[in-house]
Order: C-alpha cells, then structure tokens, then sequence
C-alpha cells in the first residue's frame, strides 16, 4: 500500500533542493529539478539557489548546456539514418566520413583497425578511439585559451596524437568523445547537412515539444528562449567559454529540464527512433568504467540499477533500471520504466561530493517508489 501522496512527494523533492544545496555550500550556486510520473499524477519542477553568484534566484524554466546528454541526440540521429538505409550499424565509419576527418584517421590508423571502428561501435564507445575530452593538452588550452574556436579537425587531430588507440576496436568499454565527433562528421557527409539541421531534420524536436533545445554557436537560441545559466567548473564561471570546445557530436546543446524530460520520455515510447531500433539502443549490456553514470552502455544511452530505499533510508529490495545519461557540467536526464518516472535537472557546480550527488539524483526514485 502506498505510504506517500502526490502532495508529499512534492514536499519530499522541494526539501531535496533545500538539502542539497545546503551540502555543497558555495560549491553549486543553483539546483533545478523536473520529476514527472504521469501514471501516478505527478508533475513537478523546482529550482533553488541563483543564476550565478550573487545574481538574480534560479527559475525552473531556465537553460544550461548540458555537455554529453547531446550524445542521445546523436546517437537518435545516426539511428534514424540508418532505418532510411543511409548507414549500417556494421559500417566501417571511415567509409562515411568527410575528406578531412578520413584523411586524419587514414593517417594514424592501420587499415585493419579502421575495419573495426564500426558505427556500432562508435555508438556504444567500443571503439578504442582515446578521448579528446580526457586529454591533458585538450584541458590545458581550454583553461588557456577558453575563447578559441574549434573545428571538428583539430579535435579529431588532438586525439589521433594522443593515441590514438587505446584498446583494440570491440575489445572493451572506452567512453570516447572523439568517437561522437566523427559520428557526427558522417551525419553531416551522409545526409548533407550541417549537425544543426540534421538534428531538426531527422528528429522531430518540433512534434514532441522541445522549444528550447538548441547547438549553441552553430545556430541561433529560439527568439523566446530562457535566460541561461552560470555553470561553474571549481568555482570558476563559466558561462564564457566558447561553445565550440564540445559542438561536434558529443555536446553542445543548450536546452531546460522541460525539454530533457520531453526528448527522454518520447525516446523511451518509441516516438523518435522506432521500437525494434530502439529495443537494440538499449540493449546496455557492456559494462562501463563510469561507475553511477552509467553502469552498462547501450547506443548513447546509459543502464544504471538502482536500489530502492524506504523512509528510514534501507533498501527495500526492489531494484529499478534507470536509462539516460549525464552531462559534464552537472546535468542528467533519466527516465525509469519500472516506475512510469522521468527525471531531468542539473546543479551548475562540479565537481561536488558524491553522496550529495547520489542523494539528489535517486530522490525522485525513493519517492515515487512510495506512491505505489
């Protein structure tokens, strides 16, 4: 029997904000949050704390970047490419790249390799491509030059000097950046247009509402879009930084908690790639070195068992899947089949603690979990 209304839940997530934001002191100056469970009428959003330090309060409809969550958009759209018949998961991704990202990849790797980095693979980071994203000199001139503007070449070509194997193709999980760079390279060769436009060509971002998603520095924010907000990386603002750092496949978007929570939901009822496409995206079988971001990887998308717990704090014994993914600069997007429950939201703070991580991102779970 359910020991928790919808009202109670409501009141259990807004003292969660609270809490959080009391744990990580001046490390996160904002929280936002969106929990939906249709099923067992719920619908809520929040936001605490400010927009930036010492600015104006933080509102549930404003934006943020939300780094490698872009990765599902990705991955939605080779998908949607290959149910047209434009690419095969087994492809080799050489084979649909454009002149200077093959020339690049031809110049570091063997052609027996080449044959292994398959789209499949780039798709659930079995590749072995090393990762820009984690490579020392890519921070370094980040922090040192934060207004430069990348091109998909100079990431690729960053990661190919790096490497640019790290494991054979197919052997193992290697979370890679530059994997997602040369998959959007191929949806740009193959359908012919830019990553913006492929994305709102090939997705219908339009009929499942997301109003306020957008690939920041490639294409202008909506008319009416929200106010952003400061995202911070050790106390710095970084609301400067030049977007172009983490454009090309693998982030980049701009988008709110209401537009998370939309593109997760639809994608999870077969409304964006089809069913039997979908049933293989989250085929999340391998598992991953990420730990709580994601423990077995599907196609640009995350499977994470989650424990139950009750009002003392104890697992029940129940164990949930959750399915999603999660951004560098403090952003998830998640929906749980089990419970009918969607979640979306960010801190604009990193790194925090982990606990007051774990906390804020398994609230919604514990809470819903009561309503039933």
């Amino acid at each position: 029997m359910a020991d928790m209304t919808v009202d109670d839940v409501a009141a259990g997530l807004d003292r969660t904000l609270d809490r959080f934001l009391a744990a990580v002191d001046t490390e996160a100056p904002a929280v936002l949050l969106q929990v939906e469970c249709p099923s067992a009428g719920l619908q809520w959003r929040g936001a605490k704390g400010l927009r930036q330090r010492n600015g104006a309060p933080a509102l549930p409809t404003d934006c943020f970047r939300i780094a490698s969550i872009a990765k599902t958009f990705t991955a939605a759209t080779v998908l949607r490419l290959v149910r047209d018949g434009a690419l095969d998961l087994d492809d080799p991704v050489e084979a649909h790249l454009p002149p200077s990202l093959r020339s690049l990849v031809q110049q570091a790797i063997a052609p027996s390799d080449r044959a292994l980095i398959t789209i499949d693979r780039l798709l659930r980071h079995q590749s072995g491509l090393h990762d820009f994203g984690r490579d020392p000199e890519y921070a370094r001139r980040v922090g040192r030059e934060p207004l430069h503007v990348w091109s998909a070449e100079e990431l690729v070509e960053l990661s190919m000097r790096g490497g640019p194997l790290v494991a054979r193709p197919g052997e193992r999980f290697h979370y890679s950046d530059t994997g997602y760079t040369l998959l959007a390279g191929a949806v740009e060769q193959v359908s012919g247009r830019p990553l913006p436009d492929a994305y709102r060509t090939l997705l219908p971002l339009d009929r499942i509402g997301l109003q306020h998603t957008w690939l920041e520095g490639r294409e202008e924010p909506p008319s009416h879009a929200p106010v952003r907000l400061h995202q911070h990386l050790n106390g710095h603002d970084m609301f400067d930084l030049h977007p172009s750092c983490d454009t090309s496949g693998g982030g980049g978007l701009v988008s709110t908690t209401n537009d998370l929570v939309r593109f997760v939901r639809a994608l999870m009822h077969g409304d964006i790639v089809p069913h039997d496409q979908l049933g293989e995206m989250l085929r999340a079988d391998q598992p991953t070195d990420l730990g709580e971001l994601g423990a077995f990887a599907g196609q640009g998308i995350f499977r994470t068992p989650v424990n139950v717990r009750n009002r003392a704090g104890e697992p029940t014994g129940d164990v949930v899947d959750r399915f999603g993914h999660e951004g560098f600069w403090g952003v998830w997007m998640h929906h749980y089949p089990a419970l009918d429950l969607t979640v979306a939201g960010t801190h604009t703070g990193v790194p925090i603690s982990d606990e007051a991580r774990r906390q804020l991102l398994e609230a919604p779970v514990h809470l819903v979990a009561r309503l039933r």
